[in-house]
Formats: structure tokens, sequence, C-alpha cells
């Protein structure tokens, strides 16, 4: 006889919430499922960062109407243009259209969504290692998780804090550069840091990307003083990165993202820093993936899902060999 057990998934940002989602979407039953979240209002968990996201990534679950509106009003992105410290410019297209969406609009857009489908939503809620609940956790609360905490994961090295901030300017009113519409500015500077433009219908915003304690003007971006100035005084408070280093196996051989029935998805698996580009899309593509594993009821299923996720990692942070 299949067990039937309850998911717990902890953290309402766009892991656990898509990951909500996607069972909905397999055909589990509401009641089944919940969400917790440390914090207690849903205002506190998005920030406004920026997310460069194709309107694709989350498949069917694109037809959810909260979705549909934050992508029709996104700007988008059509191409990416780099100017360096020494001048050199050059714009390459994207292969498909990007939009640009904030974490915080998302998070509003997939709570309304999975609200509208029935499922629990408990903000206030840490989850706890509770040793008589007898489903599945899902760890989807972030660099910092609780969850990571549990039983199981001692073997997972601590986040790391190399050392850079980024800042996000939503709504951009200073002063810019020259700027082509629908397409993603790029201002290098030194010691890793960035600036960056999108200016569109809804009119322009701006991120940065620093090394802690060094200001604007000491890194040699190729903008001038007033459009530094703007920057430093128009976007938030500074967000600080953290990165989680991909573990190897354990000494079983098992996957390191899973203790017993507790898994670990999104950030609280493998937080990167934003210069890859590639965070926000690869904690949506881990729910997506692992939902149906779960949904399915089958062990084997979540232990080949998370064999895959870690498979992916570690296929993009190991470097291969030389050609």
């Amino acid at each position: 006889m299949t067990t039937v057990r309850e998911i717990r998934i902890a953290g309402a940002g766009p892991a656990g919430l898509t990951t909500a989602a996607a069972l909905i979407a397999a055909s589990e039953a509401p009641e089944r499922v919940v969400v917790h979240e440390a914090v207690d209002e849903a205002a506190a968990v998005g920030t406004g960062a920026f997310l460069g996201l194709s309107p694709s990534v989350f498949g069917a679950l694109g037809r959810f109407g909260s979705l549909e509106v934050l992508f029709r009003e996104a700007p988008t992105i059509g191409a990416i243009r780099l100017v360096q410290p020494d001048g050199a410019d050059v714009t390459r297209p994207l292969p498909g259209p990007l939009c640009m969406v904030t974490r915080r609009g998302l998070v509003a857009a997939l709570l309304d969504g999975v609200r509208e489908s029935g499922v629990e939503v408990r903000f206030g809620s840490a989850v706890t290692q509770d040793d008589s609940f007898d489903g599945w956790t899902v760890g989807a609360d972030g660099v910092h998780s609780a969850v990571r905490r549990f039983a199981g994961f001692e073997h997972l090295p601590a986040p790391i804090a190399p050392g850079i901030s980024a800042r996000f300017a939503p709504r951009f009113t200073g002063t810019a550069p020259d700027l082509d519409r629908d397409v993603l500015t790029f201002f290098r500077g030194d010691r890793g840091a960035a600036a960056g433009f999108l200016a569109g219908d809804h009119g322009v915003l701006a991120f940065t990307r620093t090394p802690d304690g060094a200001t604007l003007g000491e890194l040699g971006f190729r903008l001038n003083d007033a459009v530094l100035d703007a920057l430093d005084g128009g976007c938030d408070a500074p967000i600080r990165v953290w990165e989680t280093p991909v573990p190897e196996s354990v000494g079983d051989g098992g996957n390191p993202w899973r203790a017993g029935r507790s898994l670990l998805i999104g950030d609280a698996a493998h937080a990167k820093s934003p210069a890859s580009g590639s965070g926000a899309a690869d904690a949506i593509t881990d729910a997506l993936h692992l939902a149906p594993a779960l949904h399915s009821r089958s062990d084997d299923a979540v232990t080949a899902a998370m064999d895959e996720l870690l498979a992916r990692e570690r296929a993009r942070r190991i470097p291969g060999p030389p050609r």
C-alpha cells in the first residue's frame, strides 16, 4: 500500500511557493501541503532585488493569473550590453526575452496563486525538527535555512559571505547614462563591481554590486559623478551576498541535500552570487523538478530527483577538462 505523507515546506519565497504550486498542478490534495514562513508577514519575505526570468520558466504554472499579470507588466530584456572600465563596449542579443521582476513582486504573485489553490501558508511559523512528523520536509528557506541545521545535515559547509553587497532601485529617477531601450546595460568596475541599468516602458531600473566598504567613485566605473551620486542616493539599502559551496556526497554515497525525509532546494542547498545570473531560475527549477517526485509517493523518485539537481550544480561549478 502506498503511504500518503504530508508535505511541509519551509520558506515562502520563490522556491517554497513554486514547490507548493507545482504540487497542486500535479493534482496533490491542497490539505496535505502546508507552507511555513518564519517572518510574520508576506511583505518581509521579498526584497526589491531584480530577477531576470523567462516567462516560460514556470511552465504550466504560468497560467496563474497573478503570474501572467506580473510578467505582462515587467520590463523586458532583449539584449545585454557590457561596458568595461577601459571603454570596451559590446552588445549581445539574448536567445529569448527575459522579464525583469522584483523578488517581492514574484513572491506576491506566487502567494496569490498558491492561496487561491487552497494551500495554507502560515506566516510567523518556523519549521523545527520534529521526530514525530512522518511526512516530507522541504527546506526552501534560503541560505540561512533552519532545515539545513537539522540532524543529518552536519556535513554541509557553512554559508560564505564573499564580501559583496548589492543595492537595487526598482524605480530609478536619478541621472542615468545613455541607454538603449530593453537592453540590460552592465558597467563593470574594478574588483568585480558592476552597475546595471534597464530602460523600458515603465521607466528605468538600476542596481549595483560592490565590494563591502567600497564607494562607487573608487571602483573605476566608466560613469560620470552625477550618475554615481544618483545611484548612491537612489538605491535601496545594501543586501549582503552569501554563497554555499556544493558539497561532496555523504559517506554512504547518499545525496548531501537529503537527510531522511528532509530535503534542501534553492538557496538552502546552493546559494550563488548574483553574478551567476541563474540563482532564482535554478531555485524555481528545483521546485518544479522535485514536486512531481514528491507527489508520486515514491522514495526512489525523490532520490532520483535530488540526485539530478546535485549533478546539475556540480556540472556548473566544477570546471571541465581543458580543451
